[in-house]
């Protein structure tokens, strides 16, 4: 029922996040990024290589995004949680109290735990606006010490896409059909981790457009951690 109530309350906030951004961009103003964006502010990246049906290759440049980490079973769980934290922060639980524009995607890192009964770190983040990312324009402060904001540095990642309407097993089964498509064609990638993203509001019925992150995988004497510490 915990579960039921949550997700309701999920799905009411995102239709209010949709509808403010809506809103925002006044006379139906849209941003340039990819069409799955949904005129939403994107994150920059370039498209190395893609291999239909199996994956594409994107180097995303250095950003700003706003985090929180959650610990727990469910991905599901741990997105609506984190969601709500910093879905706070943009309506103004901030040091300025100033509201900040929605952003796509909805990312989470998974890092799962070492066992069965285990739990999971879940890292979750909005993409900062543009206009916060120069240093001279830092985004709000966060006045919730479970939220941050955290520089990525410039990013590979693995890709592979799906549609439909993605909950826990979902991101767990493209996540495998990724690195199964990966280590056929002798890709080395990180193992230990991976990444979610979700475009969509919850009412999108149709051509929803969901990610599986993975990054390549370092070499021993390489300086460059090609992950995220939040």
């Amino acid at each position: 029922m915990a579960h039921l109530i949550q997700s309701v309350l999920v799905l009411v906030v995102l239709a209010h996040a949709t509808q403010a951004c809506v809103r925002g961009f006044g006379g139906g103003a849209t941003y340039d990024g990819p069409g799955f964006c949904n005129g939403l502010q994107c994150p920059n990246y370039r498209s190395v290589i893609t291999v239909p049906g199996k994956y594409e290759q994107r180097v995303y440049e250095p950003a700003k995004w706003v985090a929180t980490t959650v610990m727990g079973l469910s991905h599901d769980d741990a997105a609506g949680t984190g969601f709500m934290r910093l879905f706070n922060y943009i309506q103004g639980e901030n040091v300025e109290e100033m509201e900040v524009e929605m952003t796509a995607p909805v990312a989470v890192r998974t890092i799962p735990g070492q066992g069965p009964a285990c739990e999971t770190n879940f890292t979750v983040y909005f993409f900062v606006p543009f206009k916060y990312q120069d240093e001279s324009n830092p985004p709000p402060t966060p006045t919730n010490t479970d939220v941050s904001i955290v520089d990525f540095p410039e990013l590979t990642v693995y890709v592979g896409e799906f549609d439909g309407r993605a909950h826990d097993q979902d991101w767990i089964t493209h996540e495998t059909e990724l690195g199964d498509a990966l280590t056929e064609l002798g890709i080395a990638f990180e193992e230990s981790m991976y990444y979610t993203a979700g475009y969509d509001s919850p009412f999108k019925l149709w051509h929803r457009h969901n990610e599986v992150w993975l990054l390549p995988k370092k070499s021993e004497d390489s300086s460059d951690t090609n992950a995220i510490e939040s």
